[in-house]
């Protein structure tokens, strides 16, 4: 099911916090969260253009944002 994000940031968000696996090109994403202890729910994020693998991602600072 294709679900638009609530706002522009929560899939990148989501993927930087829940460790988020790149699939083939990077236009797909892979994400496990936890509701509870021993449960898992792998959710799939797509994109319409492939996302680096985190390490080529920019930091906060580097794009002129503060640090959290």
């Amino acid at each position: 099911m294709d679900m638009p994000a609530p706002s522009p940031w929560t899939s990148l968000e989501l993927l930087f916090e829940h460790q988020g696996t790149r699939i083939g090109d990077g236009t797909r994403w892979r994400v496990a969260l936890s509701p509870e202890a021993g449960k898992l729910i792998w959710v799939e994020i797509r994109f319409d253009k492939p996302f680096p693998e985190f390490d080529a991602w920019p930091t906060r600072e580097q794009i002129g944002l503060p640090p959290r």
